[in-house]
């Protein structure tokens, strides 16, 4: 056999797993891995734990995805043991989600799949540009859909597409690398972003009011709402060139008729006047007419 190396085998293989029938120790019907991404081996109590997205792509079952812990023991030396006459070992992954199959959460390529250090999963559905943390439970935390395409910036409420991740990361905040940096949440990052029910500005006792376009785009009627009730809102709405096409003021939620407006790209500025010293508020708002 080879020799050198920390365990005197000298560059051979020392263990694999996920497809037995590339390496003489079994057929096509004991595939378990299925176009893997971003294996990541970590240190557990009997030898290694190797976390990975498990793409799925060309189950014997269908296509979708899991993510997988695989347990690898090894010997007291700290090398893989010699499973020669036993087979690879493990024979299935140790966890593994969801417990069953859910054809719903499936990526093709790219994606990834990190084990944090508080036992919580960060997991990257890299096709459908969407990444969430589940609790050691499973139970989901929170998630997120990447809302920048090829394209540009997307419209908040439309359905994303070209929106691909090829895997996410966590830094924590004490990272050395983020050391004097401003973390403070900056703007959204998607077009027309539905207003945060978490942000709190008091007037005259009452929280603000953001107004608000839809459906975006349309091909019949835009509904303009969520305005001051008091206080009218002056409306505007520009063309592609800049010119105002339609204006009006309101105090209450309105509809507007744009079946016979050209199609295209317009803006919607609405200026909403305070009741104190403060100078007017111009809200801009993109919409499009199919």
């Amino acid at each position: 056999g080879s020799t050198g190396g920390q365990h005197g085998k000298g560059g051979d293989i020392l263990w694999r797993w996920g497809n037995p029938a590339a390496y003489g120790q079994g057929n096509e019907d004991d595939q378990v891995l299925f176009g893997q991404h971003d294996a990541q081996f970590m240190p557990n109590a009997e030898g290694i734990r190797i976390s990975v997205y498990n793409n799925g792509i060309g189950r014997p079952d269908g296509n979708y995805s899991t993510v997988d812990h695989i347990d690898v023991p090894l010997d007291a030396n700290g090398g893989y043991p010699d499973l020669s006459d036993q087979g690879i070992q493990p024979q299935i992954a140790a966890w593994t989600y969801p417990t069953a199959p859910d054809f719903s959460f499936y990526s093709p390529n790219i994606s990834g799949y990190t084990l944090l250090p508080d036992g919580n999963h960060l997991i990257c559905e890299g096709a459908e540009g969407r990444f969430f943390e589940l609790d050691s439970a499973s139970n989901l935390v929170w998630e997120y859909v990447n809302p920048i395409s090829n394209m540009g910036p997307l419209t908040q409420g439309n359905n994303p597409i070209q929106n691909s991740v090829f895997r996410v990361t966590s830094v924590p905040a004490s990272h050395p690398g983020l050391a004097g940096r401003n973390l403070e949440p900056g703007d959204p990052l998607e077009l027309n972003p539905i207003p945060s029910e978490c942000t709190l500005d008091l007037e005259d006792g009452k929280a603000p009011q953001t107004p608000i376009v839809w459906p975006n785009p349309t091909c019949s009627m835009l509904n303009i709402g969520n305005l001051n009730s008091v206080i009218p809102t002056k409306i505007e709405i520009l063309n592609s060139t800049g010119q105002t096409h339609w204006t009006t003021s309101a105090t209450n939620e309105i509809t507007v008729d744009v079946r016979f407006w050209s199609p295209g790209m317009y803006v919607a500025i609405l200026q909403q006047v305070h009741s104190d010293a403060r100078p007017a508020t111009s809200i801009i708002i993109k919409f499009l007419v199919q």
